[in-house]
């Protein structure tokens, strides 16, 4: 964590790089948000990854899974999105805005996330 201002500022998401059926961590990487940790995580997939590898994303605030980027063969990639995301991809962002989770946008989506529970590839 940083101050600048007075403000802190939280990495909120987490991006942690597995290794195949070992599910050996490769890489743990921190962003602010899932809109920036998404290409820069696909990024160094295609230079670290091997075929079976994928990359978990979580959301460190909230404690729900935002999705999962597997690498098939031949080097194609394959995203797997919570509820959460696929409600609101900046849904992070909003909640940031909205400390009271009273957006409807944010609502709906946790709703539908603790309704229908992601589950967790430990």
């Amino acid at each position: 964590m940083s101050t600048a201002n007075n403000t802190v500022t939280r990495r909120r998401v987490v991006a942690t790089m597995y290794r195949a059926k070992s599910k050996e961590v490769i890489m743990v990487r921190h962003y602010n948000y899932f809109d920036t940790a998404m290409p820069r995580m696909l990024q160094l997939a295609i230079t670290q990854c091997n075929e079976g590898d994928f990359i978990e994303f979580a959301s460190t605030e909230i404690g729900h899974q935002l999705g999962i980027l597997r690498i098939n063969k031949g080097g194609r990639f394959e995203m797997e999105m919570s509820d959460l995301v696929k409600a609101s991809p900046s849904l992070l962002k909003l909640m940031n805005e909205d400390q009271n989770y009273t957006n409807s946008l944010v609502t709906a989506a946790m709703k539908k996330a603790t309704a229908n529970p992601t589950r967790s590839l430990h």
